[in-house]
């Protein structure tokens, strides 16, 4: 059998174990012009074994360049050193065992070529925590690190600008290379230009056009569990194992023949399933960093459509929008939105890569991120508001979204969405000798999704997220970390049941 369907069945049985484990990135302390390491331990359950993760991730800064990496070994419940990503026993495993010790490599700063300042080049590759293209109503602050350290995935965003007199540019992103072997992988780009920058008219000089498009390949790609084609012959031993990580996720008396071959082939992409989303946008600085005006459009373009074969046909915009300053106080932007048919709001979201293929528990069944899209004629409309503010000691960040079914009724059809955040703010903490010498980091989040009913409103849901870090200096350049996440899933008979991580470390800075 060749290399790489031993990496198939590899890659198999060791993530389909572990998909009910999540945690987020440790966050290393991060110093823009010096080195920096990071250390770490956490229980991780494999196999149906406890196993101990022991880590260090330096962030190395040379020039412009900044090397990330993650540098783990692993433990069993004797205390024993195990091989786990250390593995060099085909081409495949020792390429793996390599990339996975790569956090992130990053190379300039996004915001300065977004913004036609000095540079012209903003690359990462690896980990990624926050990709937004445009406005945000197509692709918003995606990551690919959300089943961490588990699935490490190895993508890319880059943005290159100025390459003329019309600011032309262009920005984009890969979640993950390695889903290309399953025929998938989410893809975007955006193209922007200034077309009256060589006028030099003031505010319409800077005003700047794009056209962002966004496609998942092959949904499919996004299952943790990847079975094997038809045509490629098993032994017992490769069956079993293929039936054994289906059993860790919940599916009972599981073959792996079992799938119909449309389904079986789909998983690694002989046959796929693709939905995308084109649009355009708009940025009018009429003060820079004080008061901006934008807006974006965007449609579905679903060729293949769900599951069930049904196409998610829609539409919708976000115009007009404000944002206002001073961004060193207060960030605010309001805008009014409208939708119609199977479209969502910023569709491939952070949480994109959790609801992006989902095996249905006890069954082979798999639901789409897609098949969660309404199919109805809903024409809605309503408001999203954000503001961040200076707290002194704190940030404080709030948003919401509301949409109404504007030909029926004033009543909410739509889910509401409400996020909260609460982080630490550095500039006023390094001016206040008693804190800036024991406090590192401190934050906090609240995040709900799909809001039906204000009674839902705080109540335990399967997109309820809910996490807490701390950071506290114990002597010179190390600090105490510790970090808590709460998410919720539905247990083998519907029951909603919450998944806590816990993690406590240390960090060093030097």
């Amino acid at each position: 059998m060749n290399v790489r369907i031993l990496a198939v069945l590899s890659a198999a049985a060791a993530l389909s174990a572990t998909i009910a484990f999540a945690q987020e990135a440790p966050a290393p302390v991060q110093n823009q012009n010096n080195f920096s390491l990071g250390f770490g331990i956490n229980s991780i359950a494999i196999d149906g074994q406890n196993w101990t993760r022991v880590n260090l991730m330096p962030v190395i800064p040379v020039g412009q360049f900044k090397f990330a990496f993650d540098l783990d070994v692993f433990l069993d419940n004797t205390g024993k050193l195990s091989s786990k990503s250390w593995e060099f026993t085909s081409p495949d495993e020792s390429v793996d065992s390599i990339l996975r010790k790569i956090y992130y490599i990053s190379f300039g700063d996004k915001a300065s070529v977004l913004e036609s300042r000095s540079n012209i080049l903003y690359a990462r590759f690896g980990a990624l925590d926050n990709v937004t293209l445009g406005e945000g109503i197509i692709m918003n602050s995606y990551r690919n690190d959300l089943n961490y350290p588990i699935q490490k995935n190895l993508g890319l965003e880059f943005t290159i600008g100025n390459l003329s007199d019309f600011r032309f540019g262009l920005e984009g992103m890969i979640n993950n290379f390695e889903d290309f072997a399953y025929g998938g992988g989410v893809v975007g780009g955006r193209l922007f230009a200034s077309p009256l920058a060589p006028t030099k008219i003031p505010f319409l000089e800077n005003l700047q056009f794009g056209v962002t498009y966004v496609a998942d390949l092959n949904q499919y790609a996004g299952l943790p569990i990847k079975t094997i084609t038809n045509n490629v012959p098993l032994t017992a031993s490769q069956l079993q194992t293929i039936s054994n990580a289906y059993l860790s996720a919940g599916v009972s008396n599981f073959d792996a023949g079992s799938l119909p071959p449309n389904e079986q082939t789909a998983y690694i992409g002989n046959d796929r399933n693709i939905f995308s989303e084109l649009g355009a946008d708009f940025i009018l600085p009429i003060l820079p960093g004080f008061l901006e005006l934008y807006g974006q459009f965007a449609m579905n373009i679903d060729p293949d459509g769900n599951s069930s074969g049904t196409n998610a046909d829609g539409w919708g915009f976000t115009v007009p929008g404000i944002r206002i300053g001073p961004k060193d106080f207060l960030e605010a932007r309001l805008d009014y939105r409208m939708q119609s048919g199977a479209f969502e709001m910023s569709y491939f979201d952070s949480e994109y890569d959790n609801f992006r293929a989902v095996l249905v528990p006890n069954s082979t069944n798999v639901t789409l991120k897609e098949d969660l899209l309404s199919a109805d004629t809903n024409f809605l409309a309503g408001i999203f508001g954000s503001v961040k503010v200076n707290l002194f000691i704190f940030w404080g960040y709030l948003s919401a979204e509301q949409l109404w079914d504007i030909r029926q009724s004033s009543a909410p059809v739509n889910p509401m969405t409400v996020e909260g955040r609460l982080f630490l703010n550095t500039n006023f903490v390094a001016q206040v000798p008693i804190l800036k010498d024991y406090l590192k980091d401190l934050s906090a989040y609240y995040i709900q999704n799909n809001i039906t009913n204000y009674s839902e409103l705080f109540q335990p849901e399967t997109e309820v997220q809910i996490g807490f870090n701390a950071a506290l200096k114990i002597g010179g350049t190390t600090s105490i970390v510790y970090s808590f996440q709460r998410t919720y899933t539905r247990n083998s008979i519907g029951v909603i049941v919450p998944d806590d991580i816990m993690t406590i470390g240390s960090q060093s800075s030097f």
